[in-house]
């Protein structure tokens, strides 16, 4: 067991640590890892792939494809869950290593990481907070509950609380205990290492070699944007951030970059990401590239959902949908099992149609009503990415 009396604790405040100041704009390889493999998927259902290609298409992305062949070897080491991309984000920032750009670089101070050192820098971050470990626990069960209970106070302390937050919490229990996985067997450690190897030095590096000069463009525009040197003990601008980046609706977090109360590495993300954002220990991660939300694009993309939404809102219309999701029926029919008047479901199947929720199909002097199975998928799977819940 670790002896917390070791680490010093500054003062009684809920925030002791002394926050490392100012801005860096920079590539980061391993979180280009991190989203280059996230931003794949596989044995996906219907909805899920209707889901995943809404998301593509709304952050305009521009990613490597990934082979059938590695998909199914990372599939093998973490068991088909699709979010476990994170843990080598979680890996660089326990190494220090999130800001490093070289490959080879970043990958030896990760893989001089053990589970001791790791526990070690744990146990340092919640020292911050007053966290303690608890006796009657064991070193990997204190680890993934102070990790999860810091990273939440991380949050807090930016003005977002997470403390019921359940998909949140049972997210990072998942990624931190294959971290720990990683790091404590030889064997999945070795496995791990030589697909992120394989991974890129055979998809990622080619590919980046290609989007060269777009880096260099996002890095330069990045800089421009939010000061004046790529390395600065100053608070970056960030007026240009409203109406651009996700940080506009965190008045708090703004507040504490502004007034350079904690680091802000910006990250040059070759990907296309349009909301990239994450609260670490003592700094903050952003994405930065050439294309981000707008509130034009935002409010369009409102429009289109609440249109739909609108169309199944009625009662009616749910009901409609329902009697005509197998065959195809014209009002009359409706009416009748309805007991509502013709009118009435012509009105309501008016709507349906607007929304592109059904079809219909004039067959002799009757018109008939199919359900757009595409478009229903889509509104859930369009409803899922802006919510962010897939």
């Amino acid at each position: 067991m670790f002896d917390i009396a070791k680490l010093s604790v500054v003062n009684n405040h809920e925030r002791v640590s002394i926050m490392t100041k100012g801005y860096q704009v920079g590539e980061s390889i391993a979180l280009d890892i991190t989203f280059g493999i996230g931003a794949e998927t596989y044995d996906l259902n219907y909805f899920q792939k209707e889901a995943v290609k809404v998301w593509t298409q709304s952050n305009k992305l521009i990613s490597p494809k990934l082979s059938k062949e590695f998909l199914r070897d990372w599939k093998n080491i973490f068991q088909e869950d699709l979010r476990t991309h994170v843990i080598v984000m979680h890996l660089a920032d326990l190494a220090e290593a999130i800001s490093i750009k070289d490959y080879e670089e970043a990958k030896e101070k990760m893989q001089k990481l053990d589970f001791k050192k790791a526990y070690s820098k744990v146990l340092l971050n919640a020292s911050d907070y007053q966290l303690k470990p608890k006796e009657d626990l064991s070193d990997y069960d204190n680890f993934i509950n102070l990790v999860i209970s810091t990273r939440i106070k991380d949050h807090k302390y930016a003005g977002l609380n997470l403390d019921n937050n359940t998909l949140f919490i049972e997210n990072n229990k998942k990624q931190y205990s294959k971290l720990v996985d990683i790091l404590s067997d030889g064997s999945h450690f070795e496995k791990f290492w030589k697909l992120i190897d394989k991974y890129y030095y055979t998809i990622l590096l080619p590919w980046r070699k290609q989007r060269k000069k777009a880096i260099e463009m996002y890095k330069e525009q990045t800089i421009k944007k939010v000061g004046d040197t790529d390395l600065s003990l100053k608070a970056p601008k960030i007026d240009w951030l409203n109406s651009q980046h996700p940080m506009q609706m965190y008045q708090q977090l703004n507040n504490l970059i502004t007034q350079n109360k904690v680091k802000s590495f910006f990250w040059i993300d070759p990907f296309n990401f349009t909301n990239i954002l994450s609260i670490r220990h003592n700094y903050l991660i952003a994405s930065c590239n050439n294309h981000f939300i707008s509130k034009d694009e935002l409010n369009n993309e409102i429009d289109q959902l609440t249109l739909a939404l609108k169309a199944i809102s009625d009662p009616t219309r749910l009901k409609i949908l329902r009697l005509i999701r197998y065959f195809s029926m014209d009002n009359t029919q409706m009416a009748q099992l309805l007991d509502v008047s013709r009118p009435t479901v012509s009105n309501h199947t008016k709507v349906l149609r607007e929304a592109n929720l059904i079809n219909s199909e004039t067959v002799g002097r009757s018109t008939m009503h199919f359900v757009n199975t595409d478009n229903i998928n889509k509104l859930i799977a369009h409803l899922s990415v802006f919510l962010d819940v897939l």
